[in-house]
Order: structure tokens, then sequence, then C-alpha cells
């Protein structure tokens, strides 16, 4: 047996170059997922005690309990932080763009729609000039 183990380990020292290099980005790879399921497993941990922490400890670190509930709720191998306003759309051609763009208008238009007067003197608009902005279908810029 040890004769077995002998010839396996001095085989590996003779290993052509090309081998030694799919050999070496074998070990990275399991390197590199053993530190991802470690991040995984630390994100996991930190927003379930997120979860517990009371509004004064919350509010020290300047997060609401509604913002700490969605991100512990959120699963561990979402990393980046949330959106307040949701989940930035990600293009990867020209109509998923023109798409995107267009939802976009969409949304702040009716956002813009909901802004009393005090808000809308605040972003230098009149309520006039808001409403035919808002009042713009969303194919038009």
């Amino acid at each position: 047996m040890s004769d077995h183990l002998l010839t396996v380990s001095s085989a590996s020292t003779r290993l052509p170059a090309a081998s030694k290099t799919v050999l070496a980005a074998v070990r990275a790879v399991s390197r590199d997922g053993v530190r991802a399921l470690l991040l995984a497993y630390r994100v996991a941990t930190t927003r379930r005690v997120l979860r517990d922490l009371d509004a004064r400890l919350l509010a020290d670190i300047g997060v609401t309990p509604a913002q700490a509930r969605n991100e512990a709720d959120r699963p561990p191998w979402h990393l980046r932080p949330g959106r307040p306003g949701g989940h930035k759309v990600r293009t990867t051609g020209p109509l998923l763009a023109a798409v995107a763009t267009a939802w976009g208008r969409w949304h702040s238009r009716r956002v813009l729609a909901t802004l009393d007067a005090r808000l809308l003197k605040d972003i230098g608009a009149s309520a006039t000039e808001a409403a035919t902005e808002a009042n713009k279908p969303f194919w038009r810029a």
C-alpha cells in the first residue's frame, strides 16, 4: 500500500506543465468555493442577528426595523445591499435597455404625480410642469 502511495506522489511530481496548471486551477476553484460558503454563512448569521436587534440598536446603525426585516429575509447568496426603491434592472441588449428606460420613465412620472407643492418647489418645478410631465406617455422622452 505504501508503494502505491509512493507511486502516486512521485507521479504527481512528474506531471506535464498543462496538468499542473489544471491542478492549480482546481485547487483555486475549491479554495474560492470554500470562501464563498464561508461568506454565505457569515451573511446568514449576520442577517439572523440583525432580525433580533431592538429599535434603539437599529437606530444607532441607521436602519429602520422594516429595513432590518427586509434584509434578514433576503437569501444569503444576495450579497449586495438591497436598494430602498427596488432592484436595479440589468440589461443585456438594446430591447431590454429600451424596456428598462420606458419603465423608469413611467415610474418617475407616477412618483412625480404624487408630489405636493412643497416637494415640487424643492426640485424647482411648478405644479403645471409636473402635471405636464406626469401625463406624458412612457415612450416619450
